[in-house]
Parts: structure tokens; sequence; C-alpha cells
């Protein structure tokens, strides 16, 4: 037996294809407006968990891209605080040379002697140097003055102790850098009643001593060459240490960079609009849209089976 396609069942065909019609129209519209083929998850449930990876990927780039800028300014600070204590330390081995020989007047002891504690100084407020809020010479006590003077002229050292003085700051998963030396190694410290010292610090309160003395010591001052050339070594030694880090952080960034431009060219492929497609899109759905318009629109005119 023929079965015969009812107009209620007609109708319901037709309008349901112009109900689909229309709404894929109103999407494409909106994406080419908003420029983005996904706006919320049930636009694309089968790419909606790639672009919450690429998101979380993404943000985390930006942290620690965030990490690596602190850490760079921390390491360039020291370093250039460090390259300047060795033209300090090495200018205080000229000074001990110069000091030491016996055509000296005391004039000249005097002009040298000046000198050395405007050094001394320098060297001083170099070792409490501040980045970003902090002493970067002070180990983990960052809020510590790094060295303090008495008034008997003792210099010293408020950080952490030595071997405990390591910060780090983490620049990926898998990767870490420290960002500081031992300050106290470096500089060390001065003891001013036994005139007794080490580090930079040491050797240029000694010197300021010597010198003061009546006579003015000149073997002492003969043996503190050697004290500058080392010191001027360790400075050398900790920004060869502080330069391989910063070698690590920039292979890191640069690894980010090439990073988030992949991941970015990736998300933009599954979340953004191609411009030309999404107007042939529309263009195209707009005359199946026109075309199911038309097609319910023929259901209001009268048919034979109005009048059965």
């Amino acid at each position: 037996m023929l079965s015969r396609v009812t107009n209620i069942g007609q109708n319901n065909n037709v309008l349901n294809r112009l109900n689909t019609a229309q709404n894929k129209y109103l999407e494409l519209q909106n994406q080419l407006m908003s420029g983005y083929k996904v706006s919320k998850p049930s636009d694309d449930s089968l790419n909606t968990g790639k672009i919450l990876n690429l998101n979380r990927e993404l943000a985390d780039i930006v942290t620690y891209q965030r990490n690596i800028s602190t850490a760079q300014g921390e390491i360039d600070t020291s370093e250039s605080v460090l390259a300047e204590l060795g033209d300090k330390l090495l200018r205080g081995k000229d000074l001990a040379i110069l000091a030491s020989s016996e055509t000296n007047n005391e004039e000249s002891l005097t002009a040298i002697k000046n000198e050395v504690k405007e050094l001394l100084q320098t060297v001083k407020n170099f070792a409490n140097t501040k980045y970003n809020g902090n002493y970067i010479f002070s180990g983990l006590n960052t809020q510590t003055l790094t060295y303090f003077e008495d008034d008997a002229g003792n210099i010293n050292y408020q950080g952490t102790n030595t071997g405990d003085h390591k910060r780090e700051i983490k620049i990926s998963d898998t990767t870490q850098v420290t960002v500081n030396v031992d300050g106290e190694e470096i500089f060390g410290s001065y003891d001013a009643t036994q005139n007794t010292g080490e580090g930079a610090l040491g050797t240029l309160g000694k010197f300021v001593a010597y010198l003061e003395e009546d006579p003015p010591n000149i073997d002492m001052v003969r043996e503190l060459i050697d004290e500058f050339e080392t010191s001027a070594n360790q400075a050398t030694e900790a920004r060869t240490f502080l330069g391989t880090q910063a070698q690590l952080i920039d292979i890191q960034s640069s690894n980010f960079t090439n990073n988030e431009i992949t991941l970015s060219e990736q998300k933009s492929n599954l979340t953004e609009v191609d411009l030309v497609s999404a107007i042939s899109n529309l263009m195209t759905q707009q005359y199946a849209l026109q075309a199911s318009m038309q097609a319910a629109s023929s259901l209001t005119m009268p048919s034979l089976l109005n009048y059965m």
C-alpha cells in the first residue's frame, strides 16, 4: 500500500530546515562580527579541551617570563656591581703599590689614604646594593641591610651565613636559576679594634689603618697587594657564575618566545575566524536560508487538500 506524507509532516520538515538554516546563519554572522569561531565550550565541544590546554600553556609562559624578567634584572644588577667592584679593587692594588714606594712624602701618603677611604665607602655601598626592594648580597635575608658599620668602625655582615645564601627562581617546569652570589665571601668584613679582616672590605679597612699609623706601616701595605688581587679574582669568578645563569635564562626565554608563537598560532587556528572563509560561508548560508524561507512561504499557499 502506498503511504502519503501528510501536510503536517511536510510542513514540520520545511520549518525544521528553516530553523536550522536560520540558526546556522546567525552563528556564522556572530562569528564574523566577533572574529572568533569559539566563544563558549558548546560552540566546539571537540576542540574545547585543546583550547583550554593551549590557554594553560600560554598562561604558564606568561608567569615564567615574569620570573625570567625578575631573575635577569637581579643578575644584571649584580654583574654590574661586581664589575665596578673589580675596577675599585684593582685601583686599590695600584694605590698599595704606589704607597709602597719609599719616595712618598707625607702629603702623597695623605692623598692616597683619602682615596682609599673613598674606595672603602664606595665598596660598602656596593655591598648594600638593592634591587626590586631587596638587598641582593644578603643571601636569604633580603630585607636586612647587608653590612653595618658601628661607631668603632667595625664593618659586619648581617646577611645569611655562608653556605646557606643561595636564592633560586624557577624559570620553567624543569629549570631554575641561582640569582645571587655569596656576599660575605666577596666583601668579607673588617674588625677595626684588631685591624683584621678579609675580602674587599677587610683589605681596604686595613689599608686605611696602616696609613694612619705613625709612621705609616708601609711593610704591611705591601702585603695587601696580593689580597687586592685575590679579592678582584673573587669578583671575577662571581661574575662568571652569574654569566652562566644568565645564559640559561637567555636560552629559556628564547624557547618561550618560539613556543608562544607556535601555541598562539594553534589557538588562533582553533578559535579565530578566517575572514575570507567566513564571508564565503555566510553568503552560502544566506542563500540556503533564502531557499528555506521560500519553501516555508509556500506552506501558506492554498492547496486542494485545504478543501478536502
